[in-house]
C-alpha cells in the first residue's frame, strides 16, 4: 500500500528528479544526508555507515549522512570515483512551526567542473569537452573552469577519438542521441572518463550560438574565427550551457574562446602518444619513466601545465620551432640567469587558478594572500626576462 511521504522528504524527491544522475547531498542542520540508492552508492564509496530514517506513514528510507564540516574531504572521493555530485543547502534558519526548511541546490559538483584545490592536480589541466557531429564533421571544445580556458576545433569525424585522447578530459558532455549511439566505444576508448548526457536541444547550432553570443556580449561569432562553423559552435555553446547550469549562473572567467589551428600543431594519436611514453608509461600506465617526468623542472603549475600542452601538441611551424628553441638554447647556456630566475618564481603561486576563484567569488583569504605574494614577485621575475634576447 502506497502511502504519503513526510513534507520534508517530498521536497528531496523533487531535487532529485531535477538532477537523477547526481548523489544529491541534502543539508540537514550539521550533516549532509542521503537517501535511497545514493545512500547505498555513498555508504560504498565513503564508508558512511547505512542507516534507516522514518517516512512518515510510507515505508523507512536508507540513510547515509556526513557531517558538514568534512563536505570538501568526502567530495574528493566522490568525484575521484567519477561521480557528479549535487549540493542542497539549507537557505533559511529552521523556524519554529514551519514544516520545511527552504532549500536550493546551489553546486552540481563533477569531474569536468570542479574548482576546489584539494581536487585538482597542479601539474595538469582539469578539462571538460563537448562533442557534436554533423555531416562527417566532429567539433571538441574544451574548457577548463579552473583557469579560465576555453578553446574549440573541428575536424573529421574519423579524427575524433584520437583527439579526445589528446585532449585527456576528466568529462566528456554531448547530446543524449550521440551518448546512446557511442557508449560502448567511449568506455574502450576513454576508460575512466565520465560520460554526461545533455538535452539535444542545449547543442543545437542556433541555440548554442545565441548562448555564446549571449556570454561574451558581442554581435556575432567572427571575432572568435568560428563564424562560419557550425559544428564547432554546437560544441562550444553545449559545454557553455552544461557549465552555466553547473554553476548556477555566470561563468565570469571564461572571457573568450580560442579557434585551435590544426595546421600549427601536429595531431598525435593515441598509439603514438602511448609508444612514446609522453605522460604515461606503456607497460604499467604511470607517469614514472616517461619523457615529462624526465623534462619536468618546473617552479610553477601553469609552467608545468604549459610543458603538458606543449608534449601533446607538437609545433609544426619551423618559426615557431625556432623561436622555442632560441628561447631553451638561451636558458640552458647561463646557469646564473637561469638559477635567479628559477628562484624569483620560486614564491609565486598558482595565479591563474587564484584568479578564475576570485572571478567566481570563491577564493579564501588563503588564496587572497597567495596572489599577492605572487604579484609582489612580478618585478624580480621582469627584472631576470629584461636581458634576454629570445621572444
Amino acid at each position: 500500500m502506497s502511502a504519503e511521504p513526510t513534507p520534508m522528504m517530498k521536497q528531496y524527491q523533487q531535487f532529485k528528479q531535477d538532477h537523477p544522475d547526481s548523489i544529491l547531498l541534502f543539508r540537514m542542520g550539521d550533516f549532509y544526508e542521503t537517501f535511497y540508492d545514493d545512500a547505498r552508492e555513498a555508504s560504498r564509496i565513503l564508508g558512511l555507515t547505512l542507516t534507516k530514517r522514518n517516512n512518515g506513514k510510507a515505508d523507512s528510507i536508507p540513510l547515509a549522512g556526513l557531517p558538514y564540516h568534512a563536505l570538501d574531504t568526502y567530495l574528493a572521493r566522490l568525484i575521484r570515483a567519477g561521480r557528479k555530485v549535487a549540493i542542497c543547502e539549507q537557505m533559511e534558519p529552521p523556524q519554529k512551526g514551519k514544516k520545511v526548511v527552504r532549500r536550493e541546490v546551489v553546486q552540481v559538483v563533477s569531474p569536468g567542473t570542479i574548482l576546489a584545490e584539494g581536487l585538482l592536480d597542479h601539474k595538469r589541466n582539469n578539462y571538460l569537452a563537448g562533442v557534436y557531429e554533423e555531416d562527417g564533421q566532429a567539433g571538441v571544445a574544451v574548457a577548463d573552469v579552473s583557469t579560465g580556458e576555453f578553446r574549440v576545433l573541428q575536424c573529421p569525424v574519423i579524427e575524433l577519438w584520437d583527439t579526445l585522447g589528446r585532449v585527456d578530459p576528466s568529462e566528456v558532455v554531448a547530446t543524449t542521441t550521440w551518448c546512446d549511439a557511442n557508449e560502448t566505444l567511449f568506455a574502450e576508448r576513454l576508460e575512466g572518463v565520465l560520460l554526461t548526457r545533455c538535452d539535444d536541444w542545449s547543442f543545437s547550432p542556433s541555440y548554442a550560438r545565441d548562448t555564446l553570443i549571449q556570454h561574451f556580449k558581442t554581435k556575432s561569432l567572427r571575432g572568435f574565427g568560428i563564424e562560419e562553423m557550425s559544428v564547432a559552435t554546437a560544441a562550444a555553446g553545449g559545454v557553455l550551457n552544461y557549465l552555466k547550469t553547473n554553476q548556477r549562473g555566470a561563468i565570469p572567467q571564461i572571457t573568450t574562446i580560442r579557434l585551435e589551428s590544426r595546421d600549427v600543431h601536429m595531431t598525435l594519436d593515441l598509439v603514438t602518444q602511448r609508444n612514446l611514453g609522453l605522460v604515461s608509461s606503456i607497460q604499467e600506465g604511470r607517469r614514472e619513466g616517461t619523457l615529462l617526468s624526465v623534462v619536468d623542472k618546473t617552479r610553477t603549475g601553469p609552467g608545468a601545465r604549459m610543458l603538458r600542452e606543449w608534449l601533446f601538441h607538437p609545433l609544426t611551424q619551423v618559426e615557431k620551432i625556432e623561436e622555442r628553441l632560441d628561447s631553451v638554447e638561451e636558458l640552458s647556456a647561463q646557469a646564473r640567469f637561469r638559477e635567479d630566475l628559477r628562484q624569483a618564481l620560486r614564491n609565486v603561486g598558482d595565479v591563474e587558478r587564484i584568479i578564475s576563484k576570485v572571478c567566481c567569488g570563491r577564493a579564501t583569504p588563503r588564496d587572497l594572500g597567495v596572489l599577492r605574494d605572487s604579484l609582489v614577485q612580478i618585478p624580480a621575475v621582469l627584472a631576470c626576462l629584461s636581458d634576454t634576447n629570445s621572444k
